[in-house]
């Protein structure tokens, strides 16, 4: 038989998430990420969802990992890496926890985890987002920080969020985590891309655009 205060813990821990409501952080443990991006890990991952499924909204997510799963009939937007990064993050912005502080470092996601979430979603696109949805992301200006890419334990499905947390006040100290940091580059022909702000491209296609250092943009035939 359950312990009475291990129920008691157990409902407040539930409580918990269903004050903390969809998309809203139940406390300021999370401010390392919404002072960043200008959104809650919640929100983000709503807004991706979206792109492929419009009327997706952010449950209370549950309290062991997955919080979520990647259930919906076009599952290009969730049927990845990122979004399963971002799902693991909206745990801890739903339930308060995630400071840093006096030990509370956050949800881990056991091995195989990452597998439970895709729940047969197809083929899964790891350390990216298809090529359809990255360009739907950044034309809705979709803000996905640089370390949502990376890492990710998508051999083995585990998560860590204390090493996703270091990696993440790294990127964004060195001035190397821009929300749109993946939109930063331009299809020029024949799958050679340019940096947006860059004047030089290290290949010529055979056929389409390309720049040359005076950015100067001319058309090979």
């Amino acid at each position: 038989m359950l312990n009475h205060s291990f129920i008691i813990v157990l409902s407040l821990l539930a409580l918990g998430g269903v004050q903390a409501g969809n998309t809203t952080c139940l406390n300021n443990s999370m401010d390392w990420f919404t002072q960043s991006v200008g959104e809650t890990p919640c929100r983000v991952y709503e807004q991706l969802r979206r792109l492929c499924v419009p009327s997706f909204n952010i449950k209370n997510m549950s309290y062991v990992a997955p919080g979520d799963k990647c259930i919906d009939q076009l599952g290009d937007c969730c049927c990845n890496s990122v979004a399963f990064s971002l799902s693991m993050l909206c745990m801890s912005c739903q339930y308060g926890i995630g400071s840093g502080e006096n030990g509370d470092f956050d949800f881990d996601a056991p091995v195989g985890t990452y597998a439970q979430y895709l729940n047969n979603c197809g083929k899964a696109t790891n350390e990216s987002l298809p090529d359809s949805v990255q360009k739907a992301a950044c034309n809705a200006k979709l803000k996905l920080p640089a370390y949502i890419y990376k890492p990710s334990w998508t051999n083995t499905g585990e998560w860590y969020f204390y090493y996703t947390r270091l990696t993440a006040q790294l990127r964004i100290g060195s001035g190397e985590n821009g929300t749109d940091s993946r939109c930063n580059q331009v299809l020029v022909g024949n799958g050679t891309t340019i940096d947006r702000d860059s004047t030089s491209v290290t290949s010529i296609p055979s056929g389409g655009f390309y720049v040359k250092k005076e950015g100067i943009v001319g058309i090979v035939f």
